[in-house]
């Protein structure tokens, strides 16, 4: 699959685009169906140690984790801090269709992120309202010029009612990086967010991306974007990848974050070994990340948060 040079133009103008049809929904649904299986996971966890009362197994995964959460309030940023990337989800991050559209933005050498996010959207939580910023201000400052891309790739049909994106449009075409406050020192201590104030924003049309399922929404580092409320009694349910570069800052550190190479421009024939790339960085974040002295698996305060984002204290 390949973009139109009104679709690059599009993108390099805006800082984002949305491509329609990419995948099906058949070929969506074993990475949804991996997302299940890791809710069901820890759905039977917390019901085991007597945090809920019972598993809402009847349900499907656009209702259950809602809720369990009414029941115990915390239980969906626990899936969305712990949850590591499966084998169906890896398959879907090195999607060939997927690498073919990002050569066009990146170049032949591609090499997919450690960060990406399984994001279950809950419908009147605003704990997942996730507001203005631009990704590249997660990471460390030595990866602000890396060229770096994220996709955005729902499994339902997203709208203003359920909750989608918006990006301001051109924002990121000086480059610069705004600055950013922690949202848990001003809010929700238990929010993971960092956030750009709307008044320093540069001026510019705000865009709502409305999309079908298939589709993907592509941005850069630098687009400033947010996402809004959920008002529908539905999870939505998304996950985003990014890629960048092999040769630039990966704006991480530590021996559990690893870039996996997808293309190699001097190797047409390059196959990534995704599965080896998954053991070796689940073990390590494992011990990094959840392996602490006194670690509380359901207490959400004890979870280490990416310490990257102390840098807007």
């Amino acid at each position: 699959m390949s973009l139109t040079n009104l679709q690059v133009q599009t993108f390099l103008d805006d800082g984002f685009l949305i491509v329609e049809n990419v995948f099906t929904k058949d070929e969506l649904q074993p990475a949804l169906t991996e997302c299940e299986i890791m809710v069901d996971n820890l759905i039977q966890r917390l019901h085991a140690a007597g945090k809920i009362s019972k598993t809402y197994n009847t349900e499907n995964i656009f209702r259950r984790l809602y809720l369990v959460e009414k029941e115990f309030s915390g239980a969906a940023l626990l899936f969305l801090y712990e949850t590591e990337i499966g084998a169906r989800l890896a398959e879907l991050w090195c999607s060939t269709k997927l690498l073919d559209i990002l050569e066009q933005l990146l170049g032949p050498d591609i090499a997919g992120h450690p960060i990406f996010a399984i994001r279950p959207k809950l419908p009147a939580t605003s704990l997942f309202n996730v507001p203005w910023h631009q990704d590249t201000a997660y990471l460390l400052p030595e990866a602000e010029n890396t060229d770096q891309l994220t996709c955005w790739i729902p499994f339902c049909d997203v709208d203003l009612k359920n909750g989608c994106l918006q990006y301001l449009k051109g924002g990121h075409r000086s480059r610069e990086v705004f600055k950013h406050h922690i949202q848990s020192k001003v809010g929700d201590r238990r929010s993971p967010y960092i956030y750009i104030e709307e008044p320093t924003l540069p001026s510019g049309p705000v865009f709502s991306c409305e999309m079908t399922i298939g589709s993907v929404l592509i941005h850069t580092q630098h687009s400033p974007h947010r996402s809004l409320a959920n008002l529908s009694d539905k999870i939505r349910w998304s996950v985003d990848f990014r890629y960048q570069s092999p040769f630039q800052p990966t704006g991480l550190k530590g021996e559990s974050w690893k870039l996996l190479t997808m293309r190699r421009s001097n190797d047409p024939k390059f196959s990534p070994n995704i599965h080896a790339w998954l053991e070796d960085k689940d073990r390590k974040r494992r011990a990094d990340y959840f392996g602490q002295a006194g670690y509380d698996e359901f207490d959400i305060d004890s979870i280490s948060v990416d310490k990257t984002i102390e840098r807007w204290a």
